[in-house]
């Protein structure tokens, strides 16, 4: 599951609009509805255009998406920022479509509802509930009646997954990193999961569509890489805060005056973040462990995985087939 490291946190900011963060490595839940609900597609022939253009802004671009499903009036897919932000790729993608699909059947005005929305994806364990979510979203909606006719259906990323037979674009390796470390494993491991998730039918949504978050406890949920005997998510909490306070010769528990944080702190909080979440605890139970608030989490990610990659022991403490799935260790400078 090879990530580029992020080397700058992005924020875009819209008059009345909240800022979005992207940053190279990010995950992100995005979602294009048609206005009032209408068609986007009229045809396979519009689906093959939609995807095309998906091609040609991704092409040599380290951007991928790793998820992806067209609907009758909207699209989902799990975005992977490279070196083409969410933005960018959002305004040209839904403005060439929207120019040629009204061309080609005579028609004017918005076929958008709005611009895209997007969520940031802060956990490994939200990320499996979400690729179900997203491949399953045709035959929730009754657009194939069962999971052995999503295999043959065209227009969602599951079939390229069950095939190894996806677009250029669509990064299987890296959705695949997350189903265990072992290859001849990896697709029978997501076929389970997805198999599981078909079975237990429990994916809520808020208002606009997105993947409610709720507490990910289920043992189901995360692929096999072979830790069987992981201790509890707590107690791993409480051992990897000991082993990197120890490491990087900061104190957790040590108090100090509004301001700003000491650097070691800082440094141990963001690694510590980075290496939770790898485990699967979302981001807001370890900013609430912290003390700190989701954006300033959020942040730390970002720094947090710097550090990790950096260090031979931080790395070391990253769960098993992760080590080298979150990608390269940066080159060292002189």
């Amino acid at each position: 599951m090879p990530l580029a490291i992020p080397q700058l946190l992005k924020y875009t900011f819209s008059m009345g609009r909240p800022a979005r963060v992207d940053y190279e490595g990010a995950l992100h839940h995005v979602i294009g509805r048609g206005v009032n609900g209408r068609p986007i597609y009229h045809s396979d022939g519009d689906r093959r255009n939609f995807l095309h253009r998906v091609g040609d802004i991704l092409n040599c671009s380290s951007s991928r998406i790793l998820a992806w499903a067209l609907m009758p009036n909207h699209f989902h897919m799990l975005y992977r920022t490279g070196s083409v932000g969410l933005t960018h790729f959002m305004q040209r993608l839904l403005t060439g479509y929207s120019i040629s699909f009204n061309n080609k059947y005579d028609r004017q005005g918005h076929l958008f509802q709005g611009r895209h929305r997007a969520k940031l994806v802060e956990s490994t364990a939200y990320l499996y509930r979400l690729v179900t979510y997203i491949h399953l979203n045709p035959l929730r909606s009754g657009v194939v009646d069962r999971i052995e006719e999503l295999e043959m259906y065209p227009w969602s990323g599951h079939r390229s997954v069950m095939n190894r037979n996806a677009h250029a674009w669509h990064d299987l390796a890296g959705l695949l990193g997350y189903f265990g470390a072992n290859v001849d494993t990896q697709l029978a491991n997501y076929r389970t999961h997805m198999i599981r998730a078909c079975n237990r039918g429990d994916m809520e949504t808020d208002e606009t569509g997105f993947l409610i978050e709720f507490p990910y406890g289920d043992s189901e949920d995360v692929a096999d890489d072979g830790e069987t005997d992981k201790p509890p998510i707590d107690e791993l909490y409480a051992i990897t805060k000991d082993t990197v306070g120890k490491h990087l010769d900061a104190s957790f528990d040590r108090g100090h005056s509004k301001g700003r944080t000491p650097n070691k702190l800082a440094n141990a909080r963001a690694a510590l973040a980075f290496l939770m979440v790898q485990h699967g605890m979302s981001s807001a139970s370890v900013s609430r462990k912290l003390g700190i608030s989701r954006a300033a989490a959020s942040k730390a990610l970002v720094r947090g995985r710097e550090l990790v990659l950096q260090n031979d022991v931080l790395r070391g403490l990253l769960p098993n087939g992760k080590r080298e799935a979150v990608g390269e260790r940066p080159p060292e400078t002189s």
